[in-house]
């Protein structure tokens, strides 16, 4: 079995931490603010979208032996027969 790993391209990385920094700047305007009510709910969602992207985003390989091809992405697993490519 050979295991090949997913290029991940600057742009989706640059996407994901522009996101996150958003979040968090926005987060600290609200403390600057005082609007210590909906604090707690963008830091949950923060959190919970911060897991999501980690749960379909890593691992990322692919595993190719003599009789199927199978695509790890994150708690994603497919399994391809290699006769059916």
């Amino acid at each position: 079995m050979k295991r090949h790993y997913s290029k991940i391209d600057w742009w989706i990385i640059a996407l994901s931490l522009i996101g996150a920094f958003c979040a968090v700047l926005y987060m600290a305007l609200e403390l600057f603010d005082h609007n210590y009510e909906s604090l707690w709910m963008n830091a949950l969602f923060l959190a919970v979208l911060a897991i999501l992207l980690l749960l379909i985003s890593w691992p990322l390989y692919y595993d190719i032996d003599n009789e199927h091809l199978t695509i790890r992405m994150g708690i994603v697993r497919w399994h391809i027969p290699i006769h059916g490519i």
